[in-house]
């Protein structure tokens, strides 16, 4: 009996003092905004690799509720089911926002698959970070029809 009562104290008083153990906790916001229909032009099929790029500005990312040196990376996954099998996703950062804190990485085009992939890492609250989405390996052997795809973003606190 003695041993149930210690074990009832041990687990009572653990979420006490786990509360008063525990730092602070904040979530990260992520806000994506923005639109880019696929519209290829007739010059690009003369490529032997076509691809059809968005401006930049056509897809804005914002991180928020960081703080004010919180290290944070941005990562994407791509589901694909409603796309051809030849075709590719890339994304880029087109560039560094506005906001505190400091942006890295990402300036280059890095290829979307299933499994989340880190496309920049950052601090503080950065807002408007242009991205820049490319397609490839849609060609006029594609089958016709209407293709779709998916991009997911998150934002993961490094701490």
């Amino acid at each position: 009996m003695n041993r149930i009562i210690r074990l009832f104290a041990a687990l009572a008083l653990f979420p006490l003092f786990f509360l008063m153990t525990a730092g602070p906790c904040r979530a990260l916001d992520l806000l994506v905004s923005g639109a880019w229909f696929l519209r290829g032009s007739g010059s690009m099929w003369s490529s032997s690799t076509p691809a059809v790029a968005s401006a930049g500005g056509d897809v804005l990312i914002s991180v928020m509720g960081a703080g004010a040196g919180e290290p944070w990376k941005v990562t994407a996954d791509l589901d694909s089911r409603g796309m051809p099998e030849s075709a590719r996703v890339w994304v880029r950062r087109g560039g560094a926002g506005q906001g505190i804190g400091w942006i890295d990485g990402g300036l280059v085009f890095i290829p979307l698959g299933a499994r989340d992939t880190t496309l920049f890492t950052g601090a503080g609250d950065r807002m408007q970070i242009p991205l820049e989405v490319k397609v490839d390996g849609i060609s006029p052997l594609t089958s016709s029809g209407l293709f779709r795809g998916e991009l997911r973003f998150k934002a993961v606190s490094l701490r």
